[in-house]
C-alpha cells in the first residue's frame, strides 16, 4: 500500500523531491503527488563558504520583508545539524533579523560551548573564582563539593584568590593524594596554556585545553547520540577561533577573541517575540508549515549526514 499523495507541497518541490530521492538504491518506487497549485520554481544559489551562504539568505529575507512583500515570521530557514545554527544567528544578527531558534539552544548558550569559553577566560586571568568553580571539576577529576569547600574556606580566610589557593603547597599538603595530583594537573595545564597565549592565536589555546582537560576524551568515551552532538559544537568553536584569528584587526590575541564572543553573546541574549525568522532542524519541522523555507548546508558529508 502507497500513501503518494501530499497535501501539503506544491507540484514544483514534489516534482524536485520525486526527481532526487530516485537516484537513492534499493527504494521502493513511489511517486508523490498533490492537487495542490504548480507553486513557484525552487531558487538554487551556490555560496563559497558557509558566511556566504547565511549572509546571502539574510539579505533576501531583509529584501522581501523591507519592500512589504513578506513578514519575517514567514521565513523558515532548516539545516541538518544544530552546530550549522551558529553562522545564521550571526548572519541574522548582524542584519537585525529577528528570529526565534526552536529545538536547541543558541550556539554560546550551550554548555560544551560556556565551558570551553570559561576555560579560556581562565588563560586570560586565571584569578576568575567564577570561572575557577565552572571548570574545575569539568571534566571530572576527583574535585568534588568536599575538596571545593575545602580549597574555597582556606582562600577566603586569607583574603586569596581561589588561583592562588589551588597553587598553594599549604592546600596542596593538606588534600588527599589523588586529589591534591589533580589540582597539580589543573594549574600546570593552565599555565601551559597561559604561556601558549602570549604567542597571540586563539586556536592552538583552544585545541590545548580541549585535549589536555580531558574533555574531548570524556565525550568520546560517553559515545552517545547527544555527546557526538556535543562534539560537533566544539568543532565549531574551533571554527569561531580560527576565523577570528584570520580576521582580528592586527594581531589575534585572547583577549580580543574574547570581547568579540562578549558581543556576540550579549546581542544573542535579547529575545525576539511575534514576528521572526524561524531557525531549527530539519527534523524539528516535520508537520510544520511556511511560505518560504530555505535549506542551507546542503553538501558532502553535513546534508545528508
Amino acid at each position: 500500500i502507497k500513501l503518494e499523495r501530499n497535501y501539503r507541497s506544491t507540484k514544483r518541490i514534489l516534482q524536485a523531491a520525486n526527481e532526487v530521492i530516485k537516484h537513492n538504491r534499493s527504494r521502493a518506487s513511489k511517486q508523490l503527488w498533490t492537487e495542490n497549485e504548480e507553486g513557484p520554481r525552487i531558487g538554487l544559489a551556490l555560496a563559497g563558504t558557509e558566511h556566504d551562504e547565511g549572509m546571502l539568505v539574510a539579505d533576501v529575507i531583509q529584501r522581501d520583508v523591507r519592500v512589504g512583500r513578506r513578514k519575517f515570521g514567514d521565513f523558515a530557514v532548516l539545516y541538518r545539524t544544530n552546530s550549522q545554527s551558529r553562522v545564521l544567528e550571526e548572519a541574522f544578527l548582524t542584519l537585525r533579523i529577528p528570529h526565534l531558534l526552536l529545538g536547541g539552544q543558541r550556539f554560546y548558550e550551550r554548555k560544551e560551548v560556556k565551558d570551553m569559553l570559561d576555560y579560556l577566560r581562565l588563560v586570560w586571568n586565571p584569578r576568575d573564582d567564577v570561572s575557577i568553580r565552572r571548570v574545575l571539576n569539568v571534566p571530572a577529576r576527583g574535585l568534588g563539593a568536599t575538596s571545593v569547600g575545602t580549597i574555597e574556606k582556606w582562600a577566603s580566610d586569607r583574603g586569596l584568590t581561589l588561583w592562588e589557593a589551588l597553587k598553594d603547597q599549604e592546600v596542596q599538603a593538606s588534600l588527599q593524594k589523588k586529589t591534591a595530583g589533580a589540582v597539580r594537573g589543573f594549574t600546570g595545564m593552565l599555565e601551559q596554556a597561559v604561556e601558549l597565549s602570549e604567542q597571540g592565536p586563539v586556536s592552538p589555546i583552544l585545541r590545548f585545553l580541549l585535549t589536555n582537560s580531558g574533555y574531548l576524551d570524556a565525550l568520546k568515551a560517553e559515545n552517545s547520540q547527544e555527546a557526538l552532538g556535543r562534539l560537533e559544537n566544539l568543532q565549531e568553536l574551533l571554527n569561531v577561533t580560527a576565523e577570528y584569528d584570520a580576521t582580528a584587526e592586527g594581531e589575534p590575541s585572547l583577549g580580543g577573541f574574547l570581547e568579540s564572543v562578549s558581543l556576540v553573546a550579549d546581542v544573542d541574549a535579547l529575545t525576539n517575540g511575534g514576528d521572526a525568522v524561524t531557525l531549527m532542524t530539519l527534523h524539528s519541522a516535520k508537520g510544520l508549515e511556511f511560505p518560504v523555507v530555505y535549506l542551507v548546508g546542503m553538501e558532502e558529508g553535513i546534508f545528508p549526514h
